[in-house]
């Protein structure tokens, strides 16, 4: 994320006044991940079957994954904001779905750069991709 090379720009202003820098590298990421995933399986490295056959565990374990994060999210838009942007709508429910920080980040790194336009985009595209390779390999 931060070592690839991009153009830098800013984001919208929020009401505090906090401005979010970004880098935009995203096209380039995806390039490097799509060919870095065609290489691991070329090399043998990466089984494009092991996704397909641990579906299940794979899923429980994201969802699992992906509620622990949320609750570190709350706890951490409450207590420990990286921003002023951050605050509670006094329904628990409410603020855990819509989160109780604006920008949030942990040591310098945008949370929703990194989760949202790399880790879940990016996860997507590969899991097609290694489905695709799937179903092209299964009718050899």
């Amino acid at each position: 994320l931060k070592l690839v090379p991009g153009k830098p720009f800013d984001g919208p202003r929020a009401p505090s006044g906090h401005v979010p820098k970004y880098t935009d590298n995203g096209f380039v990421c995806f390039w490097i991940t799509i060919f870095g995933l065609a290489l691991l399986v070329y090399l043998k490295l990466l089984n494009p079957g092991f996704i397909y056959e641990n579906l299940g565990p794979i899923m429980t374990q994201l969802n699992f994954t992906a509620l622990v994060l949320c609750l570190y999210l709350y706890f951490k838009g409450l207590y420990f904001p990286s921003t002023k942007d951050a605050g509670s709508s006094g329904n628990i429910l409410i603020d855990f779905y819509w989160g109780t920080e604006l920008y949030p980040s942990i040591a310098g790194v945008d949370l929703k750069t990194m989760l949202i336009c790399r880790y879940f985009v990016l996860t997507k595209v590969c899991t097609y991709s290694i489905l695709n390779l799937c179903f092209f390999k299964g009718m050899e």
